[in-house]
Order: C-alpha cells, then structure tokens, then sequence
C-alpha cells in the first residue's frame, strides 16, 4: 500500500532551511499525484476511497508541517466543508468511478476523466490549506468558511487554466492535422 509510506515520508523529513510553505507544496504535489493516480484504479467505489485517504493524508501532513494537530474527525469536517463548495465538479468524479462498472468505454471515460478530477482538487484542497495556515488562518469554524473561499476561488481558476490547456492542445493537434 503506497499510502503508509507516503504518510511517513510527507514532506516533514526535508531539510530545515526549506520554509513551510516549500514543504508543503512538496507534500501537496506528492499527494495531488498518488490521487491523480487513484483515479486509474478500475474497481468503483475503491479508486474513491483511495482518493478520499490520499486527501485526508494530505490534510494532516500540512497540518502537522504548520504545527496543526488534527484529529480524523476534524479532517473530515475539513474536506467536508471546502470541498463540498464543488460538489457537482465533484460528483461528475463519483459518476466517473461508476462508469468504470460498464466494460469498456465505461472504463475509459472514468481513466480518463477521474484523474485529472483527483489530482486536481487535492491539488487545491492543499493550496488552499497551506496558503491558508501560512496567512495565519485557523480551522475553527469561521477559518473554515475562509478556507472553503480560497478552496473555490482557487479551484475555479485551476479548472479554467487546465480548460485553457486543453483547448490550446486540441487546437496544435489540429494545426499539425491540417
């Protein structure tokens, strides 16, 4: 199981002159790929709650650099209340997992699609923590209402970067087609 020895090594281990927020975005890129790669498992419902571990990880990893303790109950409450601002984002990944259940194409269109969902919002779930603790930000619950601000404004603007690339591919494989 990768999960284990990723929480071992998360980030905490790097060297001292390295600041806090240089850990974190190491230990969120970490994390933002082992969920991005979750998203290929091709058993539903498994390749979720290896993305869900893989946040909650990834949650108390920048904690623990910016010296939060953080119970698992106080981790759920966290994705629960930042991530549910993208919920139908969100859900278009769960569709993505089910869809894995029809044989073939269902399999491809949740490969291809619940990756970039994964890597994605752990990648800006994590931002959004650190950038949020580095400012002096607290999980109480008004630090929480912040921290699902930056949470939704960052990930509006990473999906619309990522629509950007996309697009900007489609369109120099159609400029090399022609």
């Amino acid at each position: 199981n990768a999960l284990p020895d990723m929480a071992a090594n998360d980030g905490n281990s790097v060297s001292p002159e390295m600041s806090r927020r240089e850990q974190a975005a190491k230990s969120i890129k970490r994390y933002a790929a082992a969920s991005a790669g979750f998203g290929i498992i091709p058993i539903p419902a498994l390749d979720m709650s290896a993305i869900g571990t893989s946040q909650l990880l990834m949650i108390r990893s920048v904690a623990k650099i910016y010296g939060v303790v953080l119970s698992k109950d106080r981790v759920r409450v966290i994705v629960s209340s930042t991530v549910g601002g993208v919920a139908p984002v969100l859900l278009g990944g769960g569709l993505s997992s089910i869809f894995k259940m029809i044989p073939v194409v269902g399999t491809v269109v949740g490969a291809v699609t619940l990756p970039s969902i994964a890597g994605l919002t752990t990648l800006t779930l994590g931002n959004a923590l650190a950038d949020h603790l580095d400012a002096g930000g607290s999980l109480d619950e008004l630090g929480l209402a912040q921290l699902r601000a930056t949470f939704n404004s960052e990930f509006r603007a990473a999906k619309a970067k990522l629509s950007r690339k996309k697009e900007a591919s489609v369109e120099s494989t159609e400029a090399l087609a022609a």
